[in-house]
């Protein structure tokens, strides 16, 4: 039987052949790192890498319809208070300032049960 005519193992082929079996695991190796790399790219791009940030406040205040302008009303009418003499007006100045606060913090969804909660989950962002 001639060797040209013996039919040669995938495995003895590879082992006679050096270049071919370096070649072929590095292709495989490259063609691994390659689908990797999309896979964490693809990952990457779905999830921000970063929280977004709280909206603006006016921005928040214009979605809802007509509290932009409420907003305003009501912190007009809170510094009114403070121009009074009276030191009761001060006081209630100052807790519908709280309240306000409070109210536009929630409706930038800030978390929390108080507003204390909600203003530790304010950055300077």
């Amino acid at each position: 039987m001639n060797p040209v005519d013996v039919p040669v193992a995938f495995g003895e082929y590879l082992a006679a052949n050096l270049f071919g079996t370096v070649r072929l695991t590095f292709q495989i190796l490259s063609a691994l790192l390659f689908g990797a790399f999309c896979y964490v790219f693809w990952r990457w791009w779905k999830v921000p890498p970063w929280p977004k940030p709280h909206e603006n406040a006016v921005d928040v205040m214009r979605k809802h319809h007509g509290s932009h302008n409420r907003i305003q009303k009501q912190w007009q009418k809170i510094k009114e208070r403070l121009e009074e003499p009276a030191e009761a007006e001060w006081k209630v100045a100052i807790i519908e300032a709280d309240m306000l606060i409070d109210d536009v913090l929630r409706r930038m969804e800030y978390p929390g049960e108080s507003m204390g909660d909600r203003l530790k989950q304010v950055t300077k962002e």
